[in-house]
């Protein structure tokens, strides 16, 4: 089994309302990936629900959601994960109730 680890935390309220937590770690064959989970509360203290597949899983994470001033959600992000070859990705998402998905 590998290590693995909760790095750079993130919260987003969907426009529905949800609570979303952002947060990155490996996956198998050690990419770096960007892990969603939502709190079933809808506050910070959960319990949360973590997705099984991450939200992106292509090297890279760090994540940050933002609204453009058209009101669209961008997803931004660093990959690789290899230093000194990061570079910020933006990445184009869509809310749909509590989920988020890549454009």
């Amino acid at each position: 089994s590998g290590n693995y680890v909760t790095d750079g935390p993130f919260l987003w309220r969907t426009a529905s309302g949800a609570l979303l937590l952002l947060w990155s770690s490996f996956v198998g064959g050690g990419q770096y990936a960007q892990g969603i989970c939502r709190s079933e509360s809808g506050t910070v203290h959960g319990p949360w629900q973590h997705d099984p597949i991450p939200l992106y899983a292509e090297d890279g994470g760090h994540g940050m959601l933002c609204r453009t001033l058209s009101g669209h959600v961008m997803l931004t992000l660093h990959r690789p994960n290899a230093s000194p070859h990061e570079r910020a990705v933006l990445l184009p998402v869509r809310e749909i109730g509590s989920h988020l998905i890549l454009c």
